[in-house]
């Protein structure tokens, strides 16, 4: 209790942020930061959205040293991850919460990272005693398809329990949750009866004699696209169960960070030492190239498809790592690009 009291600063400052001050956009984090730090008086701790409390010294200390640094040497140019802050934080909470059970929302736009990020704590990060498994939701997904992949997940505990085999916990990512059609009265069956399960911890379910079965140890984490074309509005009753931590948009010093760490990696692999002085540039050219296109191709009535996304970049860099050695790489590398 003692040693609550000492840091019952540093955890209000810590819970307080990442509850509220993380909804917004960058400026917004930055005034519920300074705000936080003044109201609590520990403007002597700087910057904590780039560190997280040790839970068992209760000392501040980096984000980064979640990571697992260990690169496979057979990844492709396209599959090497850049641990940006962004995505190093928003693992780390991820990680943090479905260790204690706590269902989880990452709204973001498209490219952001959000299903990379629940790859990567799936593949690395999650200890043994957690199964996994992920659905991809569509405008045409329906609450029987949604609930038979539940239960392909779970076994019968007791009577009239279900859970995960061998006594584990299962976190089941949920791509795309806002995809689902809406019905005539507006609402979304597929997202309402994760929501009964959300609320209740039970299904009523037909093909098991209309049984009241109450469903233990299942942990959602959702992804999702933020409202628009395509994409509906999600229930409030819905998000309400869930601690949401949105992606930010990439800014332009991140995205060149992240292409110049996958093409120099990529001509390393490839031995093309010579191309390594040009990563600068064919990353430069290729985010102008994008930000022109996004600025000036504005998506019309009749040129609806003119939306562009990260992915769009991402597909010239992963082009470009696919380049070949040849007698004048240079010039040929910039006639690829």
């Amino acid at each position: 209790l003692l040693g609550l009291r000492k840091n019952l600063k540093d955890l209000v400052l810590f819970a307080a942020y990442w509850s509220l001050g993380c909804l917004g956009e960058s400026e917004f984090r930055e005034r519920v930061m300074s705000q936080l730090s003044a109201a609590l008086k520990t403007e002597h701790l700087g910057n904590i959205a780039d560190r997280r409390l040790n839970s068992k010294n209760m000392e501040w200390v980096s984000w980064s040293t979640l990571l697992d640094n260990q690169a496979s040497q057979s990844q492709s140019g396209e599959e090497i991850v850049v641990p940006t802050p962004e995505f190093i934080r928003n693992l780390g909470m991820n990680l943090m919460l479905m260790s204690n059970k706590k269902p989880i929302l990452n709204p973001g736009s498209v490219g952001s990272g959000k299903t990379l990020l629940m790859n990567q704590i799936f593949s690395k990060y999650l200890s043994k005693d957690f199964n996994t498994a992920s659905y991809s939701l569509s405008a045409r997904t329906t609450p029987q398809q949604l609930s038979d992949f539940i239960f392909s997940q779970i076994d019968k505990r007791r009577k009239g329990v279900f859970g995960p085999p061998n006594l584990r916990k299962c976190v089941v990512h949920l791509d795309d949750v806002n995809m689902p059609m809406k019905e005539v009265w507006g609402a979304q069956p597929s997202i309402e009866i994760l929501r009964q399960l959300l609320d209740q911890k039970a299904w009523h379910v037909i093909k098991h004699g209309k049984e009241y079965l109450q469903l233990e140890d299942i942990i959602f984490a959702g992804s999702m696209v933020p409202p628009r074309v395509g994409r509906n509005e999600v229930s409030a009753r819905f998000t309400r169960h869930f601690f949401v931590l949105p992606f930010l948009e990439f800014d332009t010093q991140t995205l060149k960070t992240i292409y110049q760490s996958i093409l120099q990696k990529s001509f390393e692999k490839s031995n093309l030492w010579e191309l390594k002085e040009e990563v600068v540039l064919l990353v430069e050219g290729a985010i102008d190239v994008f930000k022109a296109v996004q600025r000036t191709l504005l998506p019309t009535p009749s040129k609806s498809h003119y939306l562009f996304n990260i992915r769009d970049l991402a597909k010239v860099i992963s082009g470009i790592c696919l380049f070949n050695s040849s007698d004048n790489r240079k010039s040929e590398v910039w006639n690829l690009w």
